[in-house]
């Protein structure tokens, strides 16, 4: 080491005494209140709206640890990138090594080929810690739900891993200039600026480079710390002061934050700042002593890691198996199952191996690493294999081939995505092509999320018997609502988007405008009578722009619990299967659009709109609709709910004489 690292290692000697004092049981109290955050947030899915927040708060109790051990080690030239490594390992892999072999026996028994696919290609993923960028890379507007994905959480050991493959080299340079600090700083305001900008974009939630600032915010609070010096601590009150604002600012952000918020962005400062706070306020600050170092959250904080691994696979499989989140009971039944396996897997586990003697440390590290390989391994070959769909009897052979969904049937091409379907606002109010909005007249006017893109398959084919133009003018994740807090799939708040289509209403006056969303979707409003209230807002804005327009609001259609092949299967495996695929089956049919449907037929038959319920038309007292024909291709459900092609030809065949225009009689 070069003489100016002998003299800063001289200066800091004495500084770094303090963080040399030990295990601070405040830190474990601060990942006590991040996994509890996280678990709930993914546990009760509508309460604590932000509690995804906490993941931040780990990242930042994580950058300010690591560094504080390799300045350690700088100081005294101890630093080893081997050992590094190798503690990380010690850390990291035990947990991995039960979670990962105990979701692929789980799959293997309960889940489709498609689905166990998908599980062996994350488990390689998560072999690899490149999670995240799996996530990134797969993110889009017809990717499958994150709950299908009972490894999507070690996304944040993959941002993790990634950030400290660069960062002990990194430091060492940055300790060897005269400016550590200011190069910290610099690495700090580039990822920052690159969340910011990128914040829009929802797969950009993955990025690695969108979260290495947050690691740095803990860094940089070590190396702040250690320059700062033993007797430069800050006074009680203002370490009372810091504690109490901290609290605060992470307690408005796990409150305050919501999931449809674009993140992380500007917001994901909240909780950092909060968690920086915290920490720099040391084990003196009010808050540090009395709420963060008390014996409860000290143990929460100690089998935080592992009950953060258990937690999401328990959740994650039973919506896989019964294709809906867990109500409040069931929840927390996992969660508790999720907590015994966490508290076993640290006392039995993961605390013997990080405290092993010396000597048998390098034989846990390889034997942790030969299992991680074993378990990739064979995942690669699951993956290979198609989820290995043998495992199932040949009457479910033909639905196990349709594999991924929405390639199957094309639903991108059927919604016209692009460019018809998400159109930037800019393009609304300016030219649109012809295929979107076409010149013939009378008009229809396409309204509303992917559901109501979904009719235009139904009504192309339409257009071959009767003489009519149609627009469309739909989003993902953009019902017809004007709220401020929400934002469609291509980044635009609801209100700002819909202002544009009420721009485009009134330059087009279409004759009929049809509207429908998915009623409980991303974007969607929980309440019927709230929804209700919402929509006539939205016709009565629309009806001042085009006064002459009739309205049609199309009811919710038929959703499944996971996908209605899914289902099929369920049906066709079960001890009194059919002997051919029925034609209407109840099987994995949620309650909501129902619930839906039944408020909006009487509340819309006092407005003068026209409501049509799609419901009536898709499902009777065996089910609903399944299949139009004999043929794959003739199912009725992409996935969820989004129709097929055969599935829109049909309800628009059924609801057009209720159609002004599309009756046939030009009125």
């Amino acid at each position: 080491m070069d003489s100016h690292i002998d003299i800063q290692s001289r200066v800091l000697d004495r500084q770094f005494r303090r963080l040399n004092d030990g295990y601070r049981p405040d830190i474990d109290g601060l990942r006590a209140i991040s996994i509890i955050s996280v678990v709930i947030f993914h546990a009760y899915q509508r309460f604590l709206t932000g509690g995804y927040a906490g993941v931040d708060i780990f990242f930042v109790i994580s950058g300010y640890l690591i560094t504080g051990i390799i300045l350690r080690e700088v100081r005294t030239s101890s630093f080893n990138v081997r050992r590094f490594y190798a503690r990380r390992i010690l850390r990291i892999f035990p947990a991995l090594a039960l979670m990962l072999p105990a979701c692929l026996v789980t799959g293997w028994l309960i889940l489709q080929a498609q689905d166990y696919q998908q599980l062996g290609e994350h488990t390689v993923a998560s072999v690899l810690f490149v999670s995240n960028i799996a996530a990134f890379l797969e993110s889009g507007y017809f990717a499958s739900a994150a709950a299908a994905n009972p490894l999507l959480h070690l996304w944040s050991l993959g941002v993790e891993e990634q950030f400290y493959l660069v960062w002990p080299g990194l430091l060492v340079l940055f300790l060897r200039s005269r400016l550590p600090a200011a190069l910290m700083a610099v690495c700090f305001v580039a990822s920052l600026a690159v969340c910011i900008l990128s914040a829009s974009n929802a797969a950009y939630f993955f990025s690695p480079l969108n979260r290495f600032w947050e690691l740095l915010a803990g860094g940089a609070l070590a190396l702040h710390e250690a320059r700062r010096g033993l007797d430069a601590g800050p006074s009680r009150k203002l370490a009372d002061a810091a504690s109490v604002l901290g609290l605060c600012l992470i307690v408005l952000a796990i409150f305050g934050l919501h999931a449809n918020d674009p993140y992380p962005g500007w917001r994901a400062i909240v909780p950092v700042m909060g968690a920086v706070l915290l920490i720099a306020a040391g084990q003196g600050g009010l808050i540090n002593r009395t709420f963060l170092s008390a014996r409860p959250m000290v143990w929460i904080g100690l089998i935080s890691y592992p009950l953060y691994i258990w937690h999401w696979p328990l959740l994650s499989f039973s919506y896989l198996q019964s294709g809906v989140w867990p109500g409040f009971w069931l929840a927390s039944a996992l969660v508790a199952g999720a907590v015994v396996l966490a508290v076993l897997t640290y006392w039995l586990v993961e605390r013997p191996l990080r405290h092993a003697p010396r000597r048998r440390r390098p034989m846990a590290v390889a034997a942790l690493v030969a299992a991680l390989g074993l378990i990739g391994g064979f995942s690669a070959v699951l993956d290979a294999e198609g989820g290995v769909p043998q495992r199932f009897p040949p009457s479910v052979m033909a639905l196990q081939e349709i594999g991924n969904p929405y390639q199957y049937f094309n639903l991108p091409q059927e919604l016209r995505y692009p460019p018809c379907h998400n159109v930037p606002a800019n393009r609304l109010t300016a030219h649109i092509p012809n295929q979107c909005i076409e010149t013939s007249r009378p008009l229809v006017l396409l309204w509303g999320d992917s559901f109501s893109a979904n009719l235009y398959p139904g009504l192309q084919t339409l257009q071959g018997k009767l003489h009519f133009g149609i627009a469309q003018l739909t989003s993902g994740n953009a019902p017809p609502f004007f709220t401020t807090d929400r934002y469609a799939a291509n980044g635009l708040r609801l209100d700002v988007l819909n202002n544009q289509v009420l721009t485009a209403i009134k330059r087009l006056q279409p004759d009929v405008i049809i509207m429908a969303f998915m009623v409980d979707g991303m974007n969607a409003i929980a309440a019927p009578p709230e929804a209700f209230s919402q929509l006539m807002v939205s016709i009565g804005k629309a009806r001042s722009v085009s006064p002459h327009t009739k309205f049609v609001v199309i009811g919710p259609y038929p959703e499944w619990g996971h996908t209605l092949t899914a289902d099929l299967i369920d049906v066709m495996l079960s001890p009194d299967h059919p002997k051919k695929l029925p034609m209407y089956i109840s099987t994995g049919l949620s309650k909501t659009p129902f619930e839906f449907d039944d408020y909006f037929r009487a509340a819309f038959a006092k407005t003068g709109v026209i409501y049509i319920s799609s419901l009536q038309n898709l499902c009777n007292r065996r089910g609903c609709l399944a299949r139009t024909g004999p043929e794959l291709s003739d199912l009725t459900a992409v996935d969820f709910g989004h129709l097929t092609s055969a599935g829109s030809n049909y309800l628009v065949s059924k609801i057009a004489g209720d159609v002004p225009i599309l009756d046939g009689k030009g009125n």
